[in-house]
């Protein structure tokens, strides 16, 4: 759930009011709730609500979320790929299908940023060759 003040106008990173996931049943059972927080993740979120534009009820996306800028659709790409890795043997489904949805970049200058990123855990998980196993199975 989100602010619409947190994230129109844009800014990054926005900001989520309130998250609720399977992933959290254990906190919410005893009584820890999600407070607001910065979710780099939310740029990708919206973007999609916005390319579907169809609610379930109430204003179309496109009404009232402002569109992501293409910079900050890679940086949050990028923000949650570390984490991503973290949760691959204790949660090998799902990274799978978040990094799945992650969006090509459509620039040079996008394409650059993704590939520099890349290169530079590529090479880090050389050095891990039981991560890089992991990642060549996938």
């Amino acid at each position: 759930m989100v602010v619409q003040s947190e994230v129109r106008p844009w800014r990054y990173p926005p900001t989520c009011d309130f998250l609720y996931g399977e992933w959290l049943c254990v906190e919410y059972e005893t009584g820890q709730v999600p407070q607001p927080e910065p979710m780099a993740d939310l740029a990708l979120l919206i973007t999609m609500a916005r390319a579907g534009d169809h609610p379930l009820t109430g204003p179309r996306p496109a009404q009232v979320l402002d569109p992501v800028p293409q910079a900050d659709l890679v940086r949050a790409s990028v923000a949650g790929i570390p984490g991503l890795l973290d949760d691959l043997d204790s949660d090998t489904r799902n990274v799978r299908l978040l990094t799945g949805r992650r969006p090509q970049p459509e620039s040079a200058e996008a394409l650059g940023i993704l590939l520099s990123w890349t290169a530079d855990r590529t090479t880090a998980m050389d050095r891990t060759p039981s991560q890089a196993g992991r990642l060549a199975d996938g």
